[in-house]
């Protein structure tokens, strides 16, 4: 069978490797999930100032 008999099938990213499929985003410039943005920590509140 030669190359222009053969079926062309797009390639699913299930086929590619987990770590290979983050390395070539990161390559192309984006990722699989969007960049959660970080919540800022609520300061303690003081006891004193709840009685």
């Amino acid at each position: 069978m030669g190359i222009d008999e053969m079926e062309i099938v797009p390639l699913q990213p299930e086929d590619i490797p987990e770590d290979e499929r983050e390395e070539i985003h990161k390559e192309l410039g984006f990722d699989d999930e969007p960049e959660e943005e970080e919540e800022e920590p609520e300061p303690p509140e003081d006891e004193e100032d709840l009685v």
